[in-house]
C-alpha cells in the first residue's frame, strides 16, 4: 500500500512534468487486478500505454543498484522521488532507467516523446513540509505502540514509564492517531484500524526525520576483519543487524555492501577500529 505522503509526492512531480513539458500526463493508483498491481502507481503520458511507477524518498546511490533489476524489467517503469543528485541521474540514464523528481529532473523516452532535464537543484521545502506532525519523541512512542498494540488502552500514567515520554507527548500523539483515523473509540476502549497505513505513516516519519539523528557514527573494520565474515560476528545481546545485512539474513539472497547496526546503547564494537 502506498503511503499518503508518497502518493502526494508522485502527484506533485506529475503536475510539474506536465507544466514543464506541455504533455498531458495523469498519475493514479493501479488496479490491483492488472499487471500493475506490484507498482505504487501508473503514469499515463498522452496516448501511450501506462508506465508502472516506483515511488521512493531519500534515495542514495546504493539504493539505485538494488532497484535497478526491478526497474529494468520486461515492462517500462518510472522512478519518482523527491530529489536525485547529478551522479544519480547519470547512473540512471546510463542504465536506461526513467526517472522524475520534484526538482524537475526528468529522463523519459516514449514513442515520439523524449523528456530530458538534468541539473535542476532541490527546491526549498515549504513551511508545511518542514514541520512534521510528530515530534521525535512521538515517533519513538508510536513505534512502541506498534510493537505492543495492546498498550493502546493503557492510561497515560501507565504508558509514561513504558514509552519513556511525558503526558503532553502522549496526548498529542493520540490526537494525531485519532485525526488520521488510525484509532477509533474512546480512552481505554480504542481500536486500531488501517494498520498497514499506520506502519507506512511511521516509516515515513522515522526515515525522513529521526533516523539520521540516531546515527552514532560510521566505522571502518579492524585490520584483521573482512566484510565477508560479518555473519560470524558475536553481537552484544541488545544490538541487532539492520538494513542490508538484515535483508540478507532473511532472504539469503543479498550480499551487503554496507553493514548497519542498531543498539540500545553505545557499546564498544570489537570489529571496528576507527570512527569516520
Amino acid at each position: 500500500m502506498q503511503s499518503t505522503q508518497n502518493f502526494q509526492l508522485a502527484e506533485d512531480a506529475t503536475l510539474q512534468l506536465g507544466r514543464n513539458s506541455g504533455l498531458s500526463v495523469t498519475y493514479r493508483k493501479p488496479d490491483l487486478h492488472t499487471e500493475y498491481r506490484d507498482a505504487d502507481g501508473i503514469l499515463i503520458v498522452e496516448d501511450n500505454p501506462p508506465l508502472a511507477v516506483e515511488v521512493r524518498r531519500n534515495l542514495r546511490k546504493k539504493h539505485l543498484k538494488l532497484l535497478q533489476e526491478k526497474l529494468q524489467g520486461d515492462r517500462p517503469w518510472l522512478l519518482i522521488t523527491d530529489y536525485l543528485s547529478r551522479p544519480m541521474q547519470e547512473y540512471l540514464r546510463d542504465n536506461q532507467v526513467y526517472y522524475l523528481d520534484l526538482a524537475g529532473n526528468t529522463y523519459l523516452k516514449l514513442p515520439g516523446i523524449l523528456v530530458s532535464v538534468k541539473g535542476e537543484k532541490v527546491p526549498e521545502a515549504s513551511e508545511t513540509a518542514k514541520s512534521s506532525e510528530l515530534s521525535d519523541a512521538q515517533i519513538k512512542a508510536l513505534f512502541g505502540l506498534l510493537v505492543r498494540p495492546e498498550w493502546i488502552n493503557h492510561s497515560y500514567l501507565q504508558l509514561e514509564p513504558l514509552l519513556k515520554v511525558g503526558k503532553a507527548t502522549l496526548s498529542k500523539l493520540f490526537q494525531v492517531l485519532q485525526e488520521r483515523e488510525f484509532i477509533v473509540g474512546s480512552p481505554q476502549s480504542y481500536r486500531w484500524q488501517h494498520r498497514q497505513g499506520l506502519w507506512d505513516f511511521w516509516a515515513e516519519a522515522y526515515g525522513t526525520q529521526l533516523r539520521d539523528k540516531l546515527l552514532v557514527g560510521r566505522f571502518r573494520l579492524s585490520a584483521n576483519q573482512t566484510l565477508d565474515s560479518w555473519e560470524s560476528w558475536q553481537l552484544d545481546p541488545i544490538t541487532w543487524w539492520s538494513g542490508e545485512p538484515a535483508v540478507g539474513l532473511i532472504t539469503r539472497d543479498l550480499v551487503p555492501g554496507e553493514l548497519t547496526l542498531y543498539s540500545q546503547h553505545h557499546v564498544a564494537f570489537p570489529y571496528a577500529a576507527t570512527v569516520e
